[in-house]
């Protein structure tokens, strides 16, 4: 009776375990997604692609304007070097004239003024160096702070307009 009983017992659980396996082991249907959700996710995948799109555009405009805003510093630091550079020869012109009218004074009183002379066009001359120069960084820093706000507005709108697009997809 025992053993009758365990073999109806283990049969059942067999059987069972068996239904139960014999589900995975069949072909699964086809389930087909509602027309809706299959909209959604076509709507949703189209945004995406525009979004990305926008992006790229941007990525590649400010790529673009930055490597234009590197070109333009090193052009701008190159002149920077050639107008020191030629202040530098100016500066070096002016001190060996400047000897040789000293050394050819007549009195001793006429070196002095020649001396005199040549420290005040000296100094006025690197003066107008300098300022021109700062004149130059200034405008550089206007433009450029210029530049810098134009573009961080146009960034700004942009990404205004990439989150606006992704929220309504």
């Amino acid at each position: 009776m025992f053993d009758q009983t365990f073999k109806t017992a283990a049969d059942t659980a067999l059987g069972q375990m068996k239904q139960a396996f014999a589900a995975f082991g069949t072909a699964p249907g086809t389930m087909t997604p509602p027309p809706a959700l299959k909209d959604f996710a076509v709507r949703a995948a189209d945004a995406a692609k525009a979004g990305l799109a926008e992006a790229e555009t941007a990525s590649l405009t400010v790529a673009a304007k930055a490597e234009k805003a590197a070109v333009a510093a090193a052009g701008t630091g190159a002149e920077f070097m050639r107008d020191a550079f030629a202040g530098a020869v100016a500066n070096a012109t002016l001190v060996i004239d400047a000897t040789r009218d000293v050394l050819a004074a007549p009195s001793l009183q006429a070196a002095v003024e020649r001396q005199v002379a040549f420290v005040q066009t000296f100094g006025d001359d690197n003066r107008a160096r300098a300022e021109a120069t700062f004149a130059k960084l200034r405008g550089l820093a206007t433009d450029g702070a210029e530049t810098l706000r134009t573009e961080a507005e146009a960034i700004v709108t942009k990404a205004a307009k990439a989150t606006k697009a992704a929220k309504a997809a």
